[in-house]
């Protein structure tokens, strides 16, 4: 047997056993602590990722935005720019349409018993002619119950006269001319011949 004490074995020996079973836990306590680390280190190398990721995308859906942004402003802008050209034709074809219907008084003429509705205008567009001096306002003019004024002249002419220039056959030139005589407007209609 040997000389040493019992105790003092029994001591040593739970002692290495203790001492071993703290290595075993520190060495499992490490290997966890390691194990933890690099699982950290993963997250936050897969949220830099991640983030990275993120900011790719964000630039990308950014300069989509400017993008769509740009087409659809210059588009606003094509429109805006038609729809001014839009107006401004509005408002060329309003005045030619408010030149047409003036609503000046309608004057309304019975030439040989044919009758006309036509406008002071129209009458006096050669003011030192017969016809227009007749209708320039110096002159009161008679008219019948009906409002008419009467010209005691072939009625069936009369229309070439308010309308002219116009083409007109050879057959109607001379009566034209006869009637244009009559009115003081020969010079003006038939200055060309």
């Amino acid at each position: 047997m040997s000389d040493e004490n019992p105790v003092v074995l029994c001591s040593e020996e739970l002692t290495k056993q203790l001492k071993s079973t703290l290595d075993k836990l520190i060495s499992h306590h490490q290997a966890r602590e390691s194990k933890h680390i690099r699982e950290v280190e993963s997250f936050h190398a897969s949220q830099e990722a991640i983030k990275e990721q993120a900011q790719v995308e964000a630039q990308k859906i950014i300069a989509d935005a400017e993008s769509l942004a740009k087409a659809i402003i210059s588009e606003a802008e094509a429109e805006m720019e038609k729809m001014k050209n839009e107006v401004s034709q509005w408002n060329e074809e309003q005045q030619r349409v408010a030149h047409t219907q003036s609503f000046e008084p309608r004057i309304k003429i019975d030439v040989g018993g044919n009758c006309y509705t036509t406008s002071c205008t129209t009458l006096c567009r050669f003011p030192e002619s017969m016809i227009g001096v007749m209708f320039s306002g110096r002159h009161p003019l008679t008219l019948d119950d009906e409002g008419y004024c009467f010209i005691d002249r072939d009625g069936a002419h009369f229309r070439h006269i308010l309308n002219f220039p116009v083409d007109l056959s050879p057959a109607h030139l001379g009566e034209l001319k006869r009637e244009a005589t009559y009115y003081g407007l020969v010079d003006h209609m038939f200055s060309f011949t």
